[in-house]
Formats: C-alpha cells, structure tokens, sequence
C-alpha cells in the first residue's frame, strides 16, 4: 500500500471510530420484505396480528379503481396504547399479548410485509384500546419519511383497522381474489373468522359477496380423518390425516408454516411419497426463522417423521381398511384410493407384519389377484416366477409351472417386482430369455440322463477340502517319478489347499447341479443355443443342446469322465462360476478333478497311468478349444 493509499484508510477508520458503525436501514428493510415470496403474503401476516390480538373476527375491504387500490383490514382486538402503536412501527419490536405461546411468529417483522407489494404509497393504522385512540400514517414504507404518530379524542371500542394503498393495473376483484388465496392457504384454521367483503358492481350496484375464512381443524374437516398426538421435547404434536389431495402441512398455532417437508421420511435417505394421503400436523413447538416457508428447529422433524411411519400410518391405514370392509357398497370410492395406498406402502415398506402385505395387489395369470405374501409363498414353493411378455401374442401359459405375473399391476408395480424377486423372475419380454421346460410339459428324464446328472459336479475330495477333511496322499506318488508333480514339479496334490482353492471347494458345495430340456419363452420351442443355464445357485445342463447329448450317451460307459467334462465345459464357457478364481487355478481345479476321477473310478476308458498323466494337461486344453471353450487356457 502507497503513503497516498494509506491515509485515505486511516482517515476512514477515524470516521467510522467518531461516527460509530450504522446500519443501513433502507438495505435492510428491502431485505425483509425479501423473505415474502408472494407479495400478497402480507394479508396474511395482518390477519396473523388480528388473531394475536385476541380478535374473535377480522373483516377485509376493498376500495378504490383507476389503477389505486386500497386494501382495509380491521378487527376488534384488544388494540394498542401509546406505546404499543411506538413498538408497531419500530423493526424488531414486538409486544404480542395474546396467551403465551399462543401467537404466531416472534421478530415483529411481519408488519413490515407490505412494503413488499409493488407500488405501495400509503399507510394508515387507526388503533383503540377503549381507552385511547392513535392513528399512524405513512408514505412508502421503504423510504425514509418518518411516521406520524397522533391521538384522537373521540375514542372508538377497541379494535384496529390498516388501510394500505398501492398503485396496480389489476382490478379491485382480481387483487380480493388473490388475497382469498393466500388467507385460505395459511389461515383456514385460525380458531376465529375472516370475512372477505369483494366490492360492489359499479354497473348494477348490487352488494359484493362476503367470503367467510374459517375451518375446524379437527378430523372431522377431512374425508375419513382420523386424529392422533405425539408428545416430544415438552410438546404436543396435533396429527390429523385424511384422504383426497396429498400434502405434508406445518403449522404453528394452526396458520401454516411450510408444505415442503416430508413429513413420512424426514429421519431417512428414501423419501417416502404416499398418494392421496394428507397430513397436517400443528404445535407450538416449531419455531420460525424470519421466513415464514421453513423451521429453525427442524432436527424436530427426524423423531416425528419416525413416529408418524412406524406407528400412525400403520393404524391409520387399518382404520381404512376396516371402513371399507365394513360396508364396501357405501364406501366404493374409497377403494381405488385404498389401493393406491397400499401399492406405495408395499413398494416403500414391505414388511410382511404390516396389514397392506396382505391386499390382493398384484395380478397372476389368469388374472387374479394376490397380496404380496401370498405371491412370496407361491414363488418360494416354485423356486421361481415368470414375468408375462409386454407384447403377449397368445403364448398358453397354462402348463408354466410357477406364477406368471401380468404386465397390468399397480403403477411402479413391476419394477418393484423385479427387484423384490431379482434372482427368481424371469422376464418373457426378453428376446434370448432361456427357461427349463415346465413340469407340465410331459419331457422326462430317462435313466441314461438321470445317470448322468449323478456324477455332475467336482470330485468329493475336492469338495471337501473347505473343511480340512481331503487326503490326497494317494495321488501324490502321481508324477514324483518324472518330476512332473501337479504344479511343475513343485508341489503334490495334497498341497492343494490355498485360500483362493479353498474358497472354490465351498462355492462348489454351495452349487446345484441338474439337467432338464431347456426351451425357448414360449415354454415349448426347445433351445438349441444354450448348452447350459445359471439360475441362482443351480447350473442347468440342457439335454436338447447336441454336446450335452453326447456327453449323456458318454456316461453308459464312462459316467465319471462324463461329469468331469460337463463341469470343464460350464466351468470354462462361464466365468460367473467361481468368478473370484484365476484362469490358472480354474485349470488346476480341473486336472484335480480328472485326476482323481480318472484314478477312482473303474471306468475303462478313464483309468489313467502315471505316464500319461503328462498328456491330461494338454488334452484338456485341446478338447475346450475344438468344442470352442477358450478362456486363456494356454
């Protein structure tokens, strides 16, 4: 900084040492009548006022035309002395002598939410308390002109009355019809009444109509309302909830803070949306920031937000239900919306405890309906579920031997179906979807086939070896002689052992293997492009696939080499089969087991020497590349 630079600072410092810090008053009342996002709010804060003065009724008037307007709000509270009409129009003063914790807000700002309104230019307030009478006037309460404060002798009952003009190109109805809106938004539920006095028909002179603002909180005010309390941090929480047009509301002594919580799901990442349900809940206990669209204390939210889905909607939803099911005729309607309700809480919560796991939600062919339980047994009984094709061009499902879902179900229906039952479904739609041919479809296994699914899978050592129980002794004097050994002349079979081997001995023991005719999504067509399908945990060999034929007429003279190749073939085209193993533990894996079967068995054709145990490495290799098996197998 230049000596120029740093005077001009110092000397700065000097005037603000002398003159003290000042606030920016216009700044900072702009600012406050920012946190209005509807001009038209202010209706509410005055209406707010009246209730907070113990009003038992608040009557709004319109008056004025050629693009002036004047507004008039009046009560008959109990009114303001002297130095309550001072504290009025002073920022942050607020002297509320409604009941405590009965009034609205706590900064006394909302007075000042007129100032919002474009083109606002006068401001009157005319107050008594019975006793005394003052009026304050004012230009544009944005600008610097004070206010006049003065007394009148002839002092009326007690009450207060605003008047506030403003410059606007709308007519005196179109600017009352937008103050009816905001007033029964936020204030239907004020526990006294607003009237809205529209203006004459200058042409007719008939009277205008007298809106009246006022709604029981009470249950009684919603379509099958039902009310409940939750009591938390030394507050009553007031719960109503109903059916009709889905809301979350707030309010504070009944006039409404916000309607963007979600009141079901505050506490958890997954927000919950239910149709048709609406909920309102009312205290005390929300406290407000300067805006009037949000709460300060809003960690308040994450408690009632769990009480209200673990234990009100739950009751809720079976007082329903049980409406309903009492006289289903004088409650039709109810039932679509009932089911919608359920739908989402099935999606949202599918607790098999709850009452609306039970609704026959879901359809099955020929269509019927099933709860979600119900479909879980069925499922589970038939180790798998079909999802019917989107374009159906008349496929019989008739002979399918497990539930069919319909492509109708409720919205969000399937998606939540397919991930409900991710590993059992299978979805029709697919082009290249590959099915075991349904029970029904009279294809049975003859002896040679059932033979063969016997000597499926890895040699019993093998899979013994996660516990500790294999012994390889006997195999290991098996290439000492030439040094050839199992890992090039390094290690013996019994050294077979490894974490990584160890882990594929227990995800064999957790497999299934089984044959079946595997056929196209029409349950009949046989497939001829699939050697073998992965359902869960079961690997399915298909006896229509010419390969797994040969192997089938393989087993009449040598079943055990015939397993062995069965289980190279999948274990060498499918990589999902132990897919934590690497390609050369993937061979070991299976010399061992050609070894061991080879050396057990009494087939004749698989009985293997010693000398010739240097050619299995290489045989198995050529035969996975000639039948077009190959994995890096070198």
């Amino acid at each position: 900084m230049n000596k120029k630079s740093n005077q001009q600072f110092e000397t700065t410092l000097r005037e603000i040492q002398e003159a003290g810090i000042q606030a920016d008053n216009a700044h900072i009342k702009r600012d406050m009548c920012a946190q209005f996002t509807d001009p038209n709010e202010w209706i509410r804060e005055y209406v707010v006022n009246s209730y907070d003065a113990q009003a038992t009724m608040c009557q709004v008037y319109i008056k004025g035309s050629d693009g002036e307007i004047t507004v008039i709000v009046s009560d008959d509270g109990h009114g303001m002395d002297r130095q309550g009409i001072i504290d009025f129009c002073t920022l942050y003063r607020s002297r509320k002598q409604g009941a405590p914790g009965k009034t609205v807000g706590q900064f006394g700002i909302g007075k000042l939410s007129v100032a919002a309104i474009p083109g606002q230019k006068k401001f009157k307030v005319k107050t008594s308390n019975g006793m005394e009478c003052w009026i304050a006037e004012a230009g544009n309460l944005l600008s610097e002109e004070p206010i006049q404060i003065y007394s009148i002798s002839d002092v009326p009952p007690h009450g207060t009355l605003f008047e506030i003009t403003f410059e606007t190109k709308e007519t005196a109805d179109e600017v009352m019809l937008k103050l009816s809106k905001i007033l029964r938004k936020y204030t239907s539920y004020l526990p006294f009444t607003t009237e809205l006095h529209f203006p004459a028909d200058p042409e007719t002179g008939i009277h205008g109509v007298v809106e009246k603002i006022r709604q029981d909180w009470s249950a009684d005010s919603e379509d099958y309302g039902r009310s409940y309390s939750i009591q938390l941090h030394g507050y009553q929480f007031d719960v109503v909830l109903g059916v009709g047009i889905a809301a979350n509301e707030i309010y504070q002594n009944k006039v409404l803070v916000s309607d963007r919580y979600n009141l079901l799901s505050h506490d958890i990442s997954n927000k919950m949306k239910l149709p048709h349900l609406r909920i309102r809940i009312n205290s005390s206990g929300f406290e407000l920031p300067f805006g009037r669209h949000c709460l300060r204390n809003e960690y308040i939210l994450a408690p009632i937000s769990r009480k209200i889905r673990e234990d009100i909607i739950p009751h809720y939803f079976n007082f329903l239900l049980d409406i309903f099911t009492s006289q289903p005729g004088k409650y039709a309607r109810l039932e679509n919306e009932l089911e919608d309700i359920a739908a989402a809480l099935v999606f949202q919560i599918p607790d098999h405890n709850k009452q609306w796991c039970n609704i026959p939600l879901f359809r099955i062919y020929p269509d019927k309906r099933v709860s979600l339980v119900r479909l879980e047994k069925l499922v589970t009984a038939a180790g798998k579920i079909y999802l019917e094709e989107s374009e159906n061009t008349g496929v019989d499902y008739s002979f399918f031997d497990a539930p069919i879902l319909l492509q109708n179900q409720p919205k969000g229906g399937i998606a939540f179906l397919q991930e409900y039952f991710k590993k059992e479904l299978i979805n029709l739609s697919l082009n290249d979807v590959v099915i075991e041919a349904p029970a029904t479809s009279g294809l049975k296994l003859s002896k040679e086939e059932i033979d063969f699914q016997q000597n499926l899978g890895l040699a019993d050592d093998i899979l013994r070896l996660n516990k500790g129980k294999s012994s390889f002794e006997q195999y290991d004097r098996m290439g000492e002689s030439d040094g050839f050994g199992l890992f090039g002349g390094q290690g013996k079979i019994s050294d077979y052992g490894t974490p990584e081997q160890k882990d594929a001995a227990k995800a064999f023991n957790n497999l299934t293997w089984k044959v079946n005719y595997l056929v196209s999504r029409d349950g009949k067509t046989p497939c001829l492009t699939h050697r073998f399908i992965i359902n869960q945990n079961t690997v399915i060999l298909n006896l229509h696939h010419p390969d797994v034929k040969e192997l089938v007429n393989l087993t009449a003279t040598a079943p055990k080499l015939a397993g062995h190749w069965a289980v190279a073939m999948c274990l060498t085209e499918d990589n999902r089969i132990l897919s934590f193993l690497s390609a050369e533990s993937r061979e070991d894996l299976l010399l061992i087991d050609a070894m061991i079967k080879a050396n057990t068995s009494s087939d004749s054709a698989s009985i293997l020497k010693v000398k010739e145990f240097k050619k299995m490495r290489k045989s198995i290799r050529d035969l996975l590349k000639d039948s077009g098996f190959d994995f890096g197998l070198n």
